[in-house]
């Protein structure tokens, strides 16, 4: 009799590719690539349009700061001319300045959106990769579990197997259908999640063509990663601003109110806030991407253990079917064999996407970030 192994898809897959549809559509089937699904998406995103608007928005708003400071500065020759809190941060371009940074915020806000949408595509991308092998690990997981269940029958009625034997095979059966069923959804919906993030039309076929394993890891330098994050992160940029725009302000307040005033006091102390909020940005990124940076590994380290555990079960399934035709194992030992098996198949491929997720995160966090360029200064 011939012998069954559980895990054959993975390789197949890797190599072909994920048949990906939701509901098996007919019709011609479009090749893609995690790249083409990324610029795809950036194509059609209407987030990116908005962030360029949003640009265009801002630099009106720099001429119209540039265009009332000269003004300003005009009106400060004429006779009887008046300093208020309303016209100083203007002439002394308090709102130049903050118009200045509020347009290099929604430059960096394009860059960032651009990125985020790749790591929402390449996050759905491996993700519907992770649910398509699951899903036929489950439906192989299935097919054994049946003919484990109409072997148990054959024994039982030969007296080689107990009632018992039975109903655990046919329990692991019901149990293993209900886990294809569960994993077929999950594939649907992944399919639809990856149609929302990259705008394919959900009603199409997809054949995506990378592969996701754990191919082309180098571990990266911390300190160069922590040094980047600091210099990237939108945070950084954002408390920056704040800080040098809040310090401009109470200098505008110092022309006109002295120390002991409130409007005086009020400045001073949110310049100190803000500087503040520097130093404890930075301490926030260095602690996030240090986490980052251990969670990949880790998660990397994790593969090599599923792998072998996968291999183990995968080995013990094997030994036991062979022992079970000699009359020396249980209907009941294979079934626990063949769970044992297809969950840490589950396991390994579960590792793999949770490497690349990891890997996306620490990469994302070394870079802008994924929280949106503002800029709040005092108006």
């Amino acid at each position: 009799m011939k012998k069954a192994f559980l895990p054959v898809l993975i390789s197949v897959m890797m190599f072909f590719g994920n048949m990906v549809s939701a509901f098996a559509s007919e019709g011609e089937t479009t090749r893609v690539s995690l790249d083409e699904a990324i610029t795809h998406a950036l194509a059609n995103s209407p987030s990116v349009s908005i962030a360029e608007r949003k640009i265009e928005r801002d630099e009106v708003a720099l001429e119209e700061a540039e265009y009332n400071m000269r003004q300003e500065i005009k009106n400060q020759k004429k006779p009887y001319y008046y300093s208020t809190i309303q016209n100083v941060p203007i002439r002394k371009g308090y709102y130049t300045e903050t118009a200045k940074r509020n347009l290099e915020m929604s430059k960096i806000n394009l860059e960032q959106t651009r990125k985020k949408i790749e790591y929402d595509v390449t996050s759905a991308y491996y993700t519907l990769k992770n649910a398509q092998q699951s899903h036929q690990i489950a439906k192989d997981a299935y097919q054994l579990a049946s003919e484990n269940y109409r072997k148990a029958q054959v024994r039982l009625e030969v007296g080689m197997a107990t009632q018992t034997d039975v109903l655990t095979a046919k329990n692991y059966m019901d149990s293993s259908q209900y886990s294809v069923d569960k994993a077929e959804r999950a594939a649907n919906l992944a399919f639809l999640q990856f149609c929302n993030a990259t705008y394919y039309d959900a009603e199409g076929s997809y054949q995506l063509t990378d592969k996701l394993d754990e191919s082309g890891f180098t571990t990266p330098d911390l300190e160069e990663g922590i040094k980047a994050g600091l210099e990237n992160r939108t945070e950084i940029t954002t408390v920056k601003n704040k800080r040098d725009l809040d310090a401009l302000y109470l200098e505008c307040v110092s022309a006109l109110y002295l120390p002991n005033t409130f409007m005086y006091r009020k400045a001073d102390l949110q310049a100190k806030e803000s500087a503040l909020s520097v130093t404890d940005t930075e301490n926030s990124i260095r602690l996030g991407i240090t986490k980052d940076y251990y969670d990949l590994l880790s998660s990397y380290d994790n593969i090599a253990v599923q792998k072998g555990q996968q291999e183990l079960t995968e080995k013990q399934y094997s030994d036991i079917l062979a022992k079970e035709e000699v009359g020396m194992a249980t209907s009941a030992e294979v079934t626990d064999s063949l769970n044992k098996s297809a969950q840490a198949e589950l396991s390994y491929t579960q590792a793999i996407l949770t490497f690349r997720m990891a890997e996306l995160k620490y990469n994302s966090d070394i870079g802008y970030g994924l929280n949106s360029a503002s800029l709040m200064g005092v108006y």
